[in-house]
């Protein structure tokens, strides 16, 4: 009787199992699931051109400012090496100290161009991949896509499931 109800219950398990295993797999069947290439539409999409022409120059003309900076500090370090024997050794060491202080100065401000010209490109990007996310949004609920992967993390699509071109050209009609 113990062998009966032991083969009852095994046999019970594995039909709730199967009935709930069978029905998730059922259901995937009929999920669309579409990709996107975020490259594409970073190289394709107007606005982010437009985004990135405007932080290239911004990087651009912070560097030509530092490079300013920097040959002006070379060049008093050295007019200061063609002058030291010139010149007194404490007035030499003195000059010379105040010119490690100044490049000490001028890195530390390098750092800190630097991490605000990191932020200027976060805070770019923010609103346009908050618009992307909408746009992708409203082009798979508009061809009936419920799930949408990043192409690039995909090892294979058929390309009748790439939304990007789509994605692109609605992008662009909003500039």
């Amino acid at each position: 009787m113990q062998t009966r109800n032991s083969i009852l219950i095994t046999i019970f398990v594995v039909f709730m199992a199967s009935a709930l295993f069978a029905a998730p797999i059922a259901n995937a069947q009929t999920v669309k699931i579409g990709v996107i290439d975020m490259l594409g539409i970073f190289e394709k999409s107007e606005k982010m051109q437009a985004i990135t022409q405007t932080v290239r120059q911004t990087v651009d003309n912070k560097q030509k400012e530092w490079e300013q900076k920097k040959n002006g500090l070379e060049k008093q370090i050295q007019d200061l090496q063609v002058q030291r024997d010139l010149m007194p050794k404490e007035s030499y060491d003195a000059k010379m100290t105040e010119l490690r202080a100044q490049h000490a100065q001028f890195m530390e401000w390098w750092r800190g161009e630097e991490k605000t010209l990191e932020e200027l490109k976060a805070n770019s990007l923010k609103p346009f991949l908050r618009e992307l996310k909408d746009i992708v949004k409203s082009v798979a609920v508009a061809q009936g896509y419920m799930l949408i992967l990043k192409k690039e993390n995909v090892l294979y699509s058929d390309d009748t499931l790439d939304i990007t071109e789509a994605v692109i050209t609605r992008m662009n009609a909003k500039n």
